[in-house]
C-alpha cells in the first residue's frame, strides 16, 4: 500500500481529518486537498487532478450536507477513479474485533462499537458514541457527538443523528431521518421523519409533500 493518504473536503473538518489522521498513524504521508463548493452546490474537482489509486489511498471530511448525500457524492467521485478508502479509527476510539466498519467511515475518539454491530461505508461516528451489541448503522449515516444506540437496533441509511440523540434498544429508525436529543424514545421511527426544535410533532415526508406540524410546545 501505499504512504501517501489524500484526505479531502474543506475547513475546519478537514484540519480535523487530518489531525486525527496523524495521531491514528503518524507514519503515514498525509495530502491536504481541499475542495471548493460552487454557489450552485457543484464541486470544483480541480484539486483531485493528482489524487489516483497509485499513489495512494483517500478519506472524505465533509458535513451532513443534504443529509450526508455529498459527502457519498465525494466518495463516489473517488471509487470512481479506483481509490481505496479505508475507515478512519480515532485514536481513543474501541471497536470491538467482531465489529464491521466501511469505508470512507470514521469512528470518532472516546466511541465504543461493540461486538457483531455493523456500520455501513461513509458514515461519520462522533466522538464518545456507544454502539451496541449487534446493532447496524446503514450508509451514510451521520451522528453527532455522544449518541447512544442501543443493542439491536438499526439506524437507516443518510439518516443524521443529532449530539447526544438517543436509539433504543432493538429500535428501527428509517432511511433518511433526522433526530436530535428531543426526540422521544420511539421503538420504530418512519422513514424520512424529522424531528426538528420548536415543532410539537414530527415532519414527515410523504411522496415529496411535507405533512405540516404543529409549531409551538
Amino acid at each position: 500500500m501505499s504512504s501517501l493518504k489524500y484526505v479531502i473536503g474543506a475547513g475546519l473538518l478537514l484540519d480535523k481529518a487530518l489531525a486525527n489522521w496523524h495521531d491514528a498513524d503518524a507514519t503515514q504521508a498525509l495530502v491536504r486537498v481541499e475542495i471548493g463548493q460552487k454557489p450552485d452546490y457543484g464541486f470544483d474537482l480541480s484539486a483531485l487532478d493528482a489524487v489516483t489509486p497509485e499513489t495512494g489511498t483517500a478519506f472524505v471530511a465533509w458535513g451532513p450536507q443534504f443529509l450526508n448525500f455529498r459527502r457519498l457524492e465525494l466518495m463516489g467521485l473517488l471509487k470512481e477513479r479506483g481509490l481505496k478508502m479505508p475507515p478512519l479509527l480515532c485514536t481513543g476510539a474501541v471497536v470491538s474485533p467482531q465489529a464491521t466498519i466501511g469505508e470512507n467511515t470514521v469512528v470518532g475518539a472516546g466511541s465504543t462499537v461493540a461486538a457483531t454491530a455493523r456500520i455501513g461505508f461513509n458514515c461519520v461516528i462522533g466522538e464518545g458514541c456507544r454502539i451496541g451489541f449487534g446493532s447496524r448503522v446503514d450508509a451514510s449515516v451521520w451522528m453527532g457527538d455522544d449518541v447512544q444506540v442501543g443493542m439491536q437496533a438499526r439506524v437507516g441509511s443518510n439518516s443524521v443523528l443529532g449530539n447526544r440523540t438517543s436509539v433504543a434498544q432493538s429500535a428501527t429508525v428509517g432511511r433518511f431521518c433526522v433526530l436530535d436529543s428531543s426526540t422521544p424514545p420511539l421503538p420504530k421511527v418512519a422513514p424520512k421523519t424529522f424531528y426538528m426544535a420548536g415543532f410539537r410533532d414530527p415532519v414527515v415526508i410523504i411522496d415529496g409533500h411535507v405533512d405540516q406540524p404543529s409549531a409551538g410546545g
